[in-house]
């Protein structure tokens, strides 16, 4: 016991959800990281074909939206990767490697 709390080992399920939230976590701010530095390099080419500026406060809005978006579709695709997980073991068809 330290500081009141009890430590426990947490086994078996309860080890997955925990492994699984952080690998969800984890995907989560790779997917935002991803959809911001592909929006910021779009608009690093447009500004270079207008022959913009290559200001750092240029990059907000698509660092900020790439990021939402590339979140949003992380998002998305761990829910399908879910229900299709789902929907293998209700049906019993076989994992595809």
């Amino acid at each position: 016991m330290r500081g009141g709390f009890i430590v426990q080992k947490v086994k078996g399920k309860d080890a997955k959800k925990g492994k699984n939230k952080l690998r969800g976590i984890f995907y989560s701010i790779l997917y935002f990281f991803v959809g911001s530095s592909v929006l910021c390099f779009f608009a690093t080419l447009q500004k270079i074909y207008i022959g913009a500026p290559l200001v750092l406060r240029g990059y907000l809005v698509p660092f900020l939206f790439g990021g939402a978006c590339g979140f949003l579709l992380g998002i998305w695709r761990m829910r399908l990767q879910e229900y299709m997980n789902i929907w293998r073991s209700w049906k019993g068809v076989k994992k595809r490697v």
